[in-house]
């Protein structure tokens, strides 16, 4: 959901050796721009905290201020959670996150500076119709759950999977992206504001102020994510099915298992399903025991067969998703994993990449 903002940056603001460009996002938390990194000559993303509800931009200035006196502990606390966010994404490396180059703490607020890719989310993708074939659900699958296995290392939750927070580089690289963790801070102190983070993908228990969350809070909002991905059905939202099933009723939500017409792996079937268990106890509790299912349909020659013939992409958002880019990642990365047991060992092998550059303001 997007939110009019009128405090937003303007064009050629400067924040350090950051350009502001235009704005791209707005919420109920944070705005999000589009930026010139000066230093690197790149283009970034800023996502700047500022929770509506709780603060304002002083008059002609840059500086966040709170409302009210009142709400400074409600504003600490969510700004606190949004540092740890970006120490958390600027430390962890993988090539299934998003890279965050620099955390800022200014203007009394913060500053997140994100690479930007080249691709279009899943969500895009799911506008125009498109098919996804077995082993571009298995790349994706395999790829964001290796992706959560660094972030739950961490002791981090990501707290929003969904089509838009998942993006395919053109080479079609799954990335995680659209941390919510920070957000989700400031809603469970502002009960009113719960419902902007709420979604067909999220789990039972982020309807609920006090339900903790955990690991397999992520799983769920991913399995969502691929269920809508396979069946191109929205999924009946946690709220509705629980609704419906205090009502005496059966579960709304069909599972892929019972689904018609549909060829996957029996082992990615039953993951998925797993992964989308109503209650959290019920459902995988660690991406080791979600791998140790899915591994039995992860063979080489699966990979070599998937990859032959596949068409090239079509830049029309009308046409079929492009899987040329999509097909080389899946054979080249699912063929790495294979050979160098990634899967089952305790430390990931991380994609080499640039040194991050940290760069303090001026």
């Amino acid at each position: 959901m997007t939110y009019t903002h009128d405090q937003i940056l303007p064009k050629g603001t400067h924040i350090g050796v950051y350009e502001i460009q235009d704005k791209k996002e707005t919420t109920a938390f944070d705005i999000t721009y589009r930026a010139w990194n000066h230093h690197l000559k790149e283009q970034v993303e800023i996502l700047e905290y500022f929770p509506q509800e709780l603060a304002l931009r002083t008059d002609g200035s840059q500086v966040i201020e709170c409302k009210l006196p009142s709400n400074k502990e409600d504003y600490d606390l969510g700004l606190r959670a949004f540092l740890d966010l970006g120490n958390v994404l600027t430390h962890v490396e993988h090539r299934n996150i998003a890279t965050a180059e620099n955390i800022l703490e200014h203007n009394g607020t913060a500053y997140l500076i994100m690479h930007r890719y080249e691709g279009k989310s899943l969500s895009r993708m799911l506008e125009s119709s498109i098919v996804f074939e077995e082993t571009e659900i298995k790349f994706i699958l395999i790829s964001i759950l290796n992706a959560l296995k660094k972030l739950h290392e961490c002791n981090f939750i990501h707290g929003g999977i969904q089509p838009t927070s998942i993006f395919l580089k053109k080479d079609g690289e799954p990335i995680l992206m659209c941390f919510l963790s920070a957000r989700q801070v400031i809603a469970k102190r502002l009960s009113e504001d719960v419902s902007a983070l709420i979604t067909a993908y999220s789990p039972v228990e982020q309807y609920e102020l006090v339900a903790e969350t955990g690991p397999a809070t992520d799983f769920y909002s991913l399995g969502a994510t691929l269920y809508r991905c396979i069946s191109n059905q929205e999924p009946v939202s946690a709220q509705e099915r629980l609704n419906a099933i205090n009502r005496g009723e059966s579960d709304p939500l069909i599972s892929l298992s019972e689904l018609p017409g549909l060829t996957l792996s029996l082992p990615i079937t039953r993951a998925i399903d797993w992964m989308l268990k109503l209650h959290y106890s019920d459902r995988p509790q660690s991406v080791v025991e979600l791998m140790a299912l899915i591994d039995k349909v992860i063979t080489k020659d699966q990979v070599q067969a998937n990859i032959a013939g596949v068409d090239a992409i079509d830049g029309s958002d009308k046409h079929k998703i492009t899987k040329s880019g999509l097909g080389l990642a899946i054979g080249v990365s699912i063929a790495a994993f294979i050979v160098i047991g990634l899967w089952f060992s305790e430390k990931n092998r991380i994609g080499s990449r640039r040194e991050r550059v940290l760069i303090p303001l001026r």
